[in-house]
Formats: C-alpha cells, structure tokens, sequence
C-alpha cells in the first residue's frame, strides 16, 4: 500500500537527502519502509551506496592494479606508478624542471673546467680558480670522459723516486719517510724536486703546521726561503 502513499515533497526528500540519510533513516522519517524508498530512489536513478554507508568513499580513487616503484632521479624519494608509467625518472613535474636547472648549470661548470684544462692546469688548479672542490672538478673531469688518473696517478711514483736513498733532512730517520710539499698540491705545487722535502711522518706534520724548532727550520733553508715561517712562535720568542 505505500505505493499510493508518495507525494511530490517525499519524492523531493527522497531525491534530496537519499546520500545524506540512507533508505533506513528516511523511511522512519516519512513512515515508509526502507525498501520502498529505495526503490523509488531506484526510479530516479540513484543506485549507488549512501554516503552515510561505512567506507563508502574509500571505494573511490584510481584503479586498483599492479604497481611499480621508480626512484626519483632528482629527490631520491620512491613513488609507485602503473606499469605503463615505467620509463618515468622523476617523481613529478617540479623535480624535473628543478633537475634541468641544476645540470643546465653542471654542463656551464664542466665548460670551464675543461677549457682550464685545456690550457694545462691541474686539477688542484681548477679548483682554486673555480672556488671548487678537488672531487668535484675530477668529476667533471671524468663526466666529460677525460681520465684524471686519481686512481693510478703518477705522483706516488715521483714520491717513491724522490725519496729513495734519502733519509728526513731534519732527525735522520729513514724507515719511514714523506715527501712533503713546500708549495702545497692544492695550491698548485708540483712534484718537482725543488718542491719536496724528505721528511719522516712526524716532522712532516710540525712542519705542515708550522711548529718547527728553530734548529730544525735551518736545516731546510737551503730550499725553503721563508723558512721562519715555518717556526713555532715560542721559539722565536728565545731568539
């Protein structure tokens, strides 16, 4: 018999409140039963859940499949996409402007970097042009596939060479030795002769820090003009 008890302002409820309230709430209200309000729910074509029903909108959102996960090459962070997204790099469009940016900007270091190269200038060299670091100007160096040789250079062979039958040249000591830069390498010294001092690892340390005794300073002063500078102040305070 509820059929004949529809009016236009149930209808009107029905059609209005259906996704608020669920057949249940608006058949007490218009004392119907549940199932005649959703069937005259249904003739208005309102066929999906309430939204009052439980997790009814957590079955909404993308469609459910297999995943891939792709680290992003500017953020590092993870993201998972569709497996038709699997040539993706980045994790969204800003990371990949942002990335552009910075490699426009390598590619304009690494110009300078080999165009000092080019005019025979070392690694240390660069660096102190550039105001860079020696890892990265050899990075550079490397991306631009010129081999820098750090791995296999040829400096631990000049220091072998230089080394060899000499003792160090302020205490005598020869099982253990150093050839110590005057010039110091990231300063653009080289590996000359006239550059190095035979030192033991100990004296090679008071002399990069320059706490040289007095006595010890003048035995290298045949090739180390300033070699006053390399004394500790309290000795020079007894001359």
């Amino acid at each position: 018999m509820s059929r004949f008890n529809w009016t236009s302002e149930k209808i009107n409820k029905v059609i209005t409140e259906y996704y608020l309230k669920g057949p249940a709430q608006l058949g007490l209200e218009l004392g119907l039963s549940s199932r005649s309000v959703y069937e005259k729910a249904k003739q208005f074509g309102l066929k999906i859940e309430p939204k009052n029903k439980k997790n009814y909108r957590s079955t909404i959102g993308p469609k459910k499949g297999p995943r891939i996960t792709i680290e992003c090459l500017f953020c590092k962070n993870k993201k998972e996409f569709q497996p038709y997204r699997s040539t993706a790099k980045y994790c969204s469009l800003n990371c990949r402007n942002e990335h552009y940016r910075v490699l426009a900007n390598t590619n304009e270091i690494n110009s300078k970097i080999l165009e000092l190269y080019k005019d025979k200038r070392t690694a240390a060299q660069i660096a102190i042009f550039l105001n860079l670091s020696n890892t990265r100007v050899r990075d550079g160096l490397i991306s631009l596939g010129i081999n820098t040789g750090h791995k296999n250079s040829s400096r631990p062979k000049l220091a072998y060479k230089f080394k060899k039958n000499k003792v160090c040249e302020m205490c005598g000591f020869e099982r253990a030795l150093d050839a110590a830069h005057i010039i110091p390498h990231i300063k653009g010294g080289t590996m000359e002769d006239d550059n190095l001092l035979a030192l033991c690892p100990n004296h090679h340390r008071l002399f990069d820090n320059k706490k040289l005794t007095l006595e010890e300073a003048q035995k290298i002063s045949y090739k180390v003009k300033n070699y006053m500078d390399y004394v500790h102040p309290k000795y020079k305070r007894d001359l």
